[in-house]
């Protein structure tokens, strides 16, 4: 009965197109906020990743022994959009396994172009 008496004054103080039009204004309001907050979202990271360049930039210019900056905020943060624990495991792991491969052939170079390389220079010159 509560119902009924709640529709019986609403009807009596809303036709059909006032009540249309409520439903379209809350309609459009929630959509539209919702496109808003993931605009505003994709904003503030982009915003954010741009000053962390620009300080990672700040900062090689400030140290340029350091070859890369600490990276911070978003760019810093472990838990990057999209990546799972485990992943980022393996990628790190392969950073590591291809940073260990640079220096072994690193090595490798300088041991094979060490001395005998200033040897066959010397003979060289001499002839």
């Amino acid at each position: 009965m509560a119902f009924f008496n709640l529709w019986e004054g609403l009807s009596q103080e809303f036709d059909i197109y006032k009540i249309l039009r409520l439903v379209v204004i809350i309609g459009g309001y929630i959509f539209f906020r919702q496109r808003y907050l993931e605009f505003m979202k994709h904003y503030q990271v982009k915003k954010q990743l741009e000053e962390d360049h620009k300080r990672n930039a700040e900062a090689l210019i400030e140290k340029p022994d350091i070859i890369k900056a600490e990276p911070t905020g978003v760019a810093g943060s472990d838990n990057r959009w999209g990546w799972g624990k485990r992943t980022r495991s393996k990628v790190k792991a392969q950073q590591r396994l291809f940073q260990k491969q640079v220096e072994q052939a690193a090595l490798q170079t300088l041991q094979t172009n060490g001395s005998d390389s200033d040897e066959e220079i010397n003979e060289l010159l001499e002839d």
